[in-house]
């Protein structure tokens, strides 16, 4: 079985952010994999159409999904109270917390190892959408690039030489990609124990009109169908490393050696300098300023000058960069005129 190739527009259409849907999953019935993978199974043999850790699944619900989690302790079981209509992967030994309404697999393994079990069978078996493949007429794609299937390449790109771009990646119109900067490879997520290997990712990449991505970069893609995404004319220096599912907004630098991981945030027109670190699920507010070498382990409000180790605010800046100085909370910037306000605890442009 293979699922169908679907096309970047119906892939935005999903959302009403502007940033594209997840590719979504043939429903089958969680038997159908138990037999497959040497499971058990008990409680309604439910057909599941999405993967969801336990921190994810509030949004499922709000969508209407069927999503398969894991439990992995007694002391996580609190977050599947109220839900029905789950699959989840669990041990004998953790069977009685989940409630009745959800159906389980049952596995010896750690509960994660065999949730990516089924993972890579639904992967395997071809059951996720793919992205439509695709080279504009116009793009510049030098000889030596390599492009797998499933890869959309818009109008006046261009793909240097040296460059890989591995299935699910989206270049837009006009982006940029520099010499040996790899997209959309798997990352490191890794299974546990014995056996342990590299879990295939099943999202992709999403670069955004006018992006740039320097040399010997590398973009890794969505796991579980979402996307690593970059915006519209945001640049990526060289050595830059951008993990699975982190998003940039518009107008966004991010400098030689940094590393923006799993999950991270960047709103519109962030800068992040040289070596600086934002941790995995950290959100950086728009048009803040991340110092050299900092290391972000919390969220930074907008219009924020952090740096150090861990990273904290010791200014507020302007969307040009320069610091303000608030009288009355009230600041113009003495470079480029723009007003801001502190309201609320937060700065915002008058």
């Amino acid at each position: 079985m293979s699922q169908r190739a679907v096309t970047p527009s119906e892939l935005i259409s999903r959302e009403s952010s502007g940033s594209p849907g997840r590719f979504r999953l043939h429903p089958e019935r969680a038997s159908f994999y138990s037999s497959r993978l040497g499971l058990g199974h008990t409680g309604p043999d439910i057909a599941f159409d999405c993967f969801r850790p336990l921190s994810g699944l509030d949004a499922t619900d709000r969508e209407g999904r069927r999503p398969i989690t894991y439990l992995t302790a007694r002391r996580f079981a609190a977050a599947l109270a109220g839900f029905r209509g789950l699959t989840v992967v669990t041990t004998p030994e953790l069977l009685p917390f989940v409630p009745p309404e959800n159906g389980v697999l049952l596995t010896n393994d750690l509960p994660r190892n065999s949730y990516y079990s089924v993972l890579e069978a639904a992967h395997a078996l071809g059951l996720f959408e793919r992205l439509e493949t695709h080279i504009s007429s116009t793009a510049k794609v030098a000889t030596s690039a390599v492009i797998f299937q499933d890869v959309f390449v818009s109008d006046h790109a261009e793909i240097e030489a040296g460059a890989v771009l591995y299935p699910n990646t989206y270049i837009g119109p006009g982006v940029s990609v520099k010499p040996n900067a790899v997209i959309g490879g798997d990352g490191f997520e890794a299974t546990s124990g014995d056996g342990r290997h590299i879990v295939p990712r099943v999202g992709g990449v999403w670069l955004a009109e006018g992006a740039r991505v320097g040399s010997c970069t590398c973009i890794d893609k969505g796991v579980v169908g979402d996307f690593t995404e970059v915006g519209s004319h945001t640049f990526l220096d060289n050595l830059v490393h951008f993990g699975h599912c982190a998003r940039a907004g518009r107008f966004c630098s991010i400098i030689a050696g940094a590393g923006i991981h799993g999950s991270a945030t960047l709103e519109d027109g962030v800068w992040v300098g040289p070596s600086a670190q934002v941790n995995q699920n950290i959100r950086v507010g728009a048009h803040s300023y991340i110092g050299t070498g900092a290391v972000v382990t919390r969220d930074i409000e907008a219009y924020s000058l952090a740096y150090g180790s861990p990273a904290k605010p010791w200014a507020r800046v302007c969307e040009c960069r320069n610091k303000l100085s608030f009288e009355a909370d009230q600041a113009a910037c003495d470079i480029c005129g723009k007003e801001y306000v502190f309201r609320n605890g937060r700065v915002q442009r008058r």
